[in-house]
């Protein structure tokens, strides 16, 4: 009876033993719940950054291309505002021009090929 006693007491000793592992594994777990949800809503927070910032350095790569495709054009635009003041004085002649008048053949030649070249460029 004795040993009945004394082996259920043992029984009753790691019982209690399991159930405070049992406790304490499940606040364990409750913290690496918690741990993992942290974590997850650092990792989204995150992502949603990196989305926003390759999107934002998407539209300055975009908006760099377009400040290159002005500043190419620019140039030319420069040449065209001289070829048509040119051609504007070759309407208006002032009286020093009278002698060259094969200059104007070629300085509307010299506008086209420039116009020419523009729309290469355009294109």
């Amino acid at each position: 009876m004795m040993a009945l006693s004394s082996h259920l007491s043992s029984v009753e000793s790691e019982k209690q033993k399991l159930r405070a592992q049992v406790r304490r594994l499940c606040q364990e777990n409750q913290w690496l719940r918690d741990e993992l949800a942290g974590t997850q809503q650092k990792l989204q927070k995150s992502e949603q950054s990196v989305a926003q910032l390759e999107e934002e350095k998407k539209h300055l790569e975009f908006m760099n291309q377009l400040k290159k495709y002005d500043e190419d054009l620019s140039p030319s635009d420069e040449k065209d505002s001289d070829s048509s003041k040119e051609n504007l004085d070759d309407l208006f002649p002032d009286d020093h021009d009278d002698q060259a008048p094969g200059r104007l053949v070629f300085q509307q030649l010299s506008s086209r090929d420039s116009k020419a070249v523009l729309t290469a460029k355009a294109h």
